[in-house]
């Protein structure tokens, strides 16, 4: 199966996934687990997790650094970019 092939899954059969563990001193390690019936926002894992674990469901990416905006000295707008004649509206 190619990169990015999808798998149908057969309702009611588990099937192997992957989750990131939160231990208690905040490491997190991606485990192999079993998952069985499951929607687009929440699955059952029939087994490779202990009750009370911490699954990590997202990350925060960090906002990007922010970049003061600068203007280069004789810098022109190339043709047919920027506003429109007559500002957003058009002509009125």
């Amino acid at each position: 199966m190619g990169r990015g092939a999808t798998v149908a899954a057969t309702p009611g059969v588990p099937r192997p996934a992957k989750v990131k563990v939160a231990a208690t001193d905040n490491t997190i390690t991606e485990r192999d687990v079993m998952v069985g019936v499951s929607s687009r926002v929440s699955a059952e894992v029939v087994s490779g997790l202990t009750e009370g674990e911490r699954i990590v469901v997202g990350i925060k990416v960090p906002d990007a650094p922010k970049r003061p905006a600068t203007q280069v000295k004789g810098a022109a707008t190339p043709p047919g970019t920027g506003m429109p004649p007559g500002g957003f509206g058009g002509p009125r």
